[in-house]
């Protein structure tokens, strides 16, 4: 028997036993990947951030249908907290909310309305000219605001518009 199938042989009885005892072959590749990277993280890195892009340019179709799978069991399982953090980018983007600012606004969120006292779903009322946060208010209130466009003088018209015709509303 020379080197040549010496050689061979031992390949073959070595992919046999790794065959039998993956265990111990997975743990000496990960001890092997532990000093590579201790020994040098940038390169690790860099060669990490390499295999994922040719993986994602190779098997884009993969990547895309596992993000809509853990999307949807995502959505499935937490829909309340996607709807907080919808309503929360919503108002992030459109007057520059903050994390604390919304979350001091969502712990009154089930409170009453601050004119009528409706406890229905509250919505953020904001001043239109400077955009500063004024309170929660039920969609009515917070309409009623906006269609007078925050003038004090034409709320107090309707104000006195209803004494003077005799609302029935208590």
């Amino acid at each position: 028997m020379n080197d040549e199938e010496r050689r061979r042989k031992h390949a073959e009885y070595m992919r046999e036993w790794s065959r039998k005892h993956p265990r111990y072959q997975h743990e000496r590749r990960m001890e092997r990947q532990r000093q590579r990277r201790a020994e040098n993280p940038e390169k690790t890195r860099e060669e990490w951030r390499k295999a994922g892009n040719l993986y994602y340019e190779r098997h884009p179709e993969r990547i895309l249908a596992g993000n809509k799978r853990r999307r949807a069991v995502h959505k499935a399982t937490n829909p309340e907290r996607l709807r907080l953090e919808a309503i929360f980018w919503r108002n992030h983007y459109a007057w520059g909310l903050t994390r604390e600012v919304f979350e001091s606004f969502r712990n009154r969120m089930d409170g009453p309305c601050e004119i009528c006292g409706a406890t229905e779903r509250m919505h953020i009322d904001h001043d239109h000219g400077t955009n500063a946060f004024r309170g929660l208010l039920c969609r009515s209130c917070n309409h009623m605001l906006g269609f007078a466009h925050d003038r004090i003088d034409v709320l107090q018209r309707g104000i006195e518009y209803l004494k003077k015709h005799g609302s029935q509303a208590a």
